[in-house]
């Protein structure tokens, strides 16, 4: 915790005051985040390709050319969820804090590989634009064009 970080920008303001003479107030973005409730979740997370929900809404990939993301957040406590396909799902509570970085670090464990005996699908009579689809739940839907 006892880190400082640099900020992301500064923002100026030219206020006027006694006198009309201009006074120059700057605000970092770990202020400007504190002033408006909101903080920051940076994620290093194992796959980087890993989709972040927040609360169930879709943030963005864990990790960007292996640099972890960092993603503004309003203060409070929000369900992280970590998700990619060949890999275990993760779920963490986290509290933001309004102005601060609150970092999740996690390392996902891969899906077993699926086990043989494997099945056989054979289709007949279809045309070019039909398609099949096997969906996790292991039944097939089969989609035809009737046009």
């Amino acid at each position: 915790m006892g880190q400082t970080m640099k900020p992301l920008c500064t923002i100026s303001a030219i206020l006027l005051g006694f006198l009309g003479f201009p006074h120059v107030a700057t605000m970092s973005a770990s202020q400007r985040a504190a002033a408006t409730g909101t903080g920051y979740l940076k994620t290093k997370v194992d796959p980087g390709r890993a989709g972040v929900f927040a609360d169930g809404k879709y943030l963005g990939p864990a990790a960007n050319f292996r640099m972890g993301r960092k993603y503004v957040l309003p203060a409070g406590e929000h369900e992280i969820r970590l998700s990619e396909p060949r890999y275990e799902e993760v779920t963490r509570k986290v509290t933001i804090r309004a102005g601060q970085t609150t970092t999740l670090s996690e390392h996902l464990r891969p899906v077993p590989l699926a086990k043989p005996p494997f099945g056989r699908l054979r289709t007949v009579g279809f045309t070019k634009y039909d398609a099949v689809m096997v969906t996790r739940t292991s039944s097939v839907i089969l989609l035809r064009d009737f046009s």
